[in-house]
């Protein structure tokens, strides 16, 4: 109910007021308020579960490294891109690891 009236405020205002109004401004809390019987808020309330993300995990000779790659940049290294500690400078090796945060 209210994405929906938020979004048809937006085409509204520019309609009537123009262009060059600001996104949320008087104009559209206007809207909001006399069109939709609306409080003119900005920004959602709904419960947004963060997706996973795999992240792939390579190492260096230097002690406790952990250095974890996403999914595009793991790709990369299969494809012949080589990354460096900066460090020891040595190649980071795909240890064979994933953890999912």
């Amino acid at each position: 109910k209210q994405t929906v009236a938020h979004e048809v405020a937006h085409l509204i205002a520019h309609q009537l007021f123009g262009e060059r109004i600001q996104p949320h401004g008087e104009e559209w809390q206007l809207i909001m308020r006399g069109v939709y019987e609306l409080p003119p808020n900005r920004c959602h309330t709904y419960d947004v579960k963060r997706r996973s993300v795999t992240r792939y995990i390579y190492r260096c000779p230097c002690a406790e490294s952990d250095f974890p790659f996403s999914a595009q940049r793991h790709k990369l290294v299969s494809q012949g891109r080589r990354y460096l500690c900066r460090r020891c400078r040595h190649t980071l090796v795909y240890s064979g690891e994933t953890r999912v945060e």
